[in-house]
């Protein structure tokens, strides 16, 4: 009877094993998706909570989908959405998309325009003297004048080289 338990034990441990084996290898409900399939999702879906995670999934990426990014940035219709654009591109230091992120800090959501300024802060490495409280008219007014300061710094004697070699020495290359 002892020999009958213990085989009984021995048999569920090894279906047990089974199971835990082929749920770490299987994974069914893992599916790759491309960054071009995520940025689809994320601007097409349907479901807010599908195009907020397909956003999600597409900025982990990082510098592997920093075009899809941009056009996350440049298309999306869903705040949440767009935030997640700004904060993916700020993560990986993408200087480029800095015009998109300024004309973000005047978005209609109050969620976009934090997290382009804390974007645009990142990369400039200095606050911008945008907060919460800020009067609709400071604001704009501040936009305008970091647009223009973006726009000298960009075009003058190599800034943009100089901040793609800080960007490839810290490990985020890319354009």
């Amino acid at each position: 009877m002892a020999q009958l338990g213990s085989t009984r034990l021995l048999g569920g441990a090894a279906v047990l094993l089974a199971v835990i084996v082929l749920l770490v290898y299987w994974r069914p409900w893992k599916t790759d998706f491309s960054p071009q399939d995520l940025l689809e999702v994320a601007l097409s879906a349907d479901d807010a909570q599908q195009r907020a995670a397909a956003a999600s999934q597409l900025a982990a990426r990082g510098n592997a989908a920093r075009v899809e990014l941009r056009q996350l940035l440049a298309q999306s219709q869903d705040a949440a959405v767009t935030a997640v654009a700004v904060q993916g591109l700020a993560e990986i230091w993408d200087h480029h998309s800095m015009p998109e992120m300024i004309d973000a800090m005047n978005h209609e959501s109050g969620l976009v325009r934090g997290r382009a300024v804390n974007a645009v802060e990142r990369i400039l490495g200095a606050e911008v003297g945008l907060y919460s409280n800020t009067d609709d008219q400071r604001r704009r007014q501040l936009i305008v004048q970091l647009q223009r300061d973006w726009q000298v710094r960009s075009q003058s004697s190599g800034v943009i080289e100089r901040l793609d070699m800080l960007a490839a020495q810290s490990g985020e290359a890319g354009n």
